[in-house]
């Protein structure tokens, strides 16, 4: 589906059209170089598309983390899409603060919101 995608924009159809006209007044060898144009233009899409997309899995799994969570008196770790309000995190230096916060207590914190802005 992500590669028969390459083959629909105005250019590309555009592109398709020149082909097609090429091979209806039967030039061959013309609508040859178009067409192999068009399929190394989509497979290069193609590609770029794929390895685009998988990055940005990645990295969206590196940010499915865990935290400690301080539920019902009970110290847990828990998936950060698991939250709920109430829970109290805990943490510790590097922890990237996975959601909206009412700050407790902090002994000598600082914080870096450069993320933020």
């Amino acid at each position: 589906v992500m590669f028969l995608k390459q083959f629909v924009g105005f250019l590309p159809i555009l592109i398709e059209i020149a082909a097609l006209i090429s091979i209806s007044v039967q030039e061959y060898v013309d609508f040859g170089i178009i067409a192999g144009m068009v399929v190394i233009n989509a497979s290069i899409g193609f590609r770029e598309e794929y390895h685009a997309k998988k990055s940005l899995d990645e990295l969206s799994a590196a940010l499915d983390s865990e935290i400690a969570t301080k539920r019902n008196g009970v110290t847990s770790v828990v998936n950060t899409k698991d939250l709920v309000v109430g829970d109290i995190i805990i943490l510790v230096g590097g922890t990237i603060v996975p959601a909206d916060t009412k700050w407790i207590k902090g002994d000598n914190m600082q914080i870096d919101t450069a993320a933020i802005t």
